[in-house]
């Protein structure tokens, strides 16, 4: 993404920063803000750091991007640096475990207790035919999830 910009702005008695992404197919102007700073040089971290997510075509916007869609694209992006087996424990966990309890939510509202639930009901009745599931496949998910 040639040309991604960004710059600080004040609004009230914090900072926030707008990345300019291009334009979208329609011709829009694409941009991303994201505030909360207390002070200028916070602000300016976060923008370098996002910049650099940008520049190197990991930038999400975790506001549209469900859990799931969100999971396939750093699958994707991981599996190549993964022994076959290891990737393959992977789809299996999130494809049969997690995308299917918390893969519609959106991914900036996911929360610890979506998470705790979802490893409750793993618990209770996570395995094939609806039985539980034992503490140490839960873990697994949860390392994977971790990831």
């Amino acid at each position: 993404m040639d040309g991604v910009r960004g710059s600080i702005v004040k609004r009230g008695v914090g900072y926030s920063y707008v990345l300019y992404l291009g334009r979208d197919a329609s011709g829009r102007k694409r941009q991303k803000w994201v505030g909360g700073f207390r002070t200028k040089r916070a602000a300016e971290a976060a923008m370098v750091e996002a910049l650099g997510r940008v520049q190197a075509g990991q930038f999400v916007d975790p506001g549209r991007l469900t859990v799931g869609e969100f999971l396939e694209q750093w699958l994707e992006a991981a599996s190549p640096g993964l022994r076959a087996s290891t990737a393959a424990g992977y789809v299996m966990v999130l494809t049969k475990r997690v995308i299917p309890r918390v893969g519609a939510q959106r991914l900036a509202s996911l929360t610890p207790g979506h998470l705790t639930a979802m490893y409750a009901d793993l618990l209770a009745a996570g395995g094939r035919s609806g039985r539980p599931l034992s503490p140490r496949s839960v873990q697994y998910t949860h390392t994977v999830v971790g990831r």
